[in-house]
């Protein structure tokens, strides 16, 4: 559609706008070649003078001719708006980037990956886990290269499918807890009135910050159930 516009307004300007030819000569050589009586006469002279000779008046201007100006601008802000739709993407479009959350004990930690689990979030869940930097600044160099190479998409994609299908469908929130070998459990409570202690994974602190390191695997990972006091 904008290729046909642009070629409807190229079409619509006179081809004699962008070019025109003058003879050769100079300034002085075209007057004196011009004749007296011809600068002399007035327009209305001139329309006698083709009155006499039976020549015929000059046709009117065309629309093309009495608006140049408007159609060059016409022209010139469609192609500016042509550029800023296919070549500059609006704030508005551009993707952006999830806020890592940055739990700073067991229970926010546990709260977090609950909502996580709750809307099948695997960005954010990836973004619990340390990242390179932290790994450093919380393991060394030479562990934390490793570590990181150790890691892969299909490892945390595969972690959080089994996160996911060891929270009860309609299960809710109630706590997090750290167990003494540093592992989050997310605590919720399954329509039946159970208690699930579902393991979420070991922990490292970075600063005030809680980051998980790895998840709880084999068996392990199974969490406890138990009834409620009545």
């Amino acid at each position: 559609m904008y290729v046909l516009l642009i070629a409807m307004l190229l079409h619509a300007i006179p081809s004699g706008i962008a070019s025109q030819t003058y003879d050769s000569g100079t300034a002085e050589e075209q007057a004196e070649t011009v004749p007296s009586e011809t600068v002399e006469q007035t327009p209305a002279l001139e329309k006698q003078a083709r009155a006499k000779s039976g020549e015929p008046p000059p046709p009117p201007p065309t629309f093309q001719q009495r608006h140049q100006r408007e159609l060059l601008a016409l022209l010139a802000l469609l192609f500016l708006w042509l550029f800023t739709r296919v070549w500059v993407t609006p704030e508005s479009e551009q993707p952006k980037r999830k806020k890592r959350h940055s739990p700073v004990n067991a229970e926010e930690l546990a709260r977090v990956t609950y909502s996580i689990v709750q809307s099948e979030d695997g960005e954010g869940y990836r973004g619990l886990y340390l990242n390179g930097a932290e790994a450093v600044r919380a393991m060394g160099e030479a562990p934390a290269t490793s570590y990181i190479e150790g890691r892969s998409a299909e490892i945390f994609e595969a972690a959080f499918d089994q996160l996911f299908e060891r929270v009860p469908p309609g299960a809710r929130f109630e706590q997090g807890s750290l167990t003494e070998k540093d592992v989050v459990e997310l605590w919720v409570i399954a329509t039946d009135g159970r208690r699930h202690k579902i393991p979420i994974g070991t922990i490292v602190h970075v600063g005030a910050i809680m980051r998980l390191a790895a998840p709880v695997t084999g068996i392990e990972a199974n969490p406890a159930i138990e009834l409620l006091p009545e």
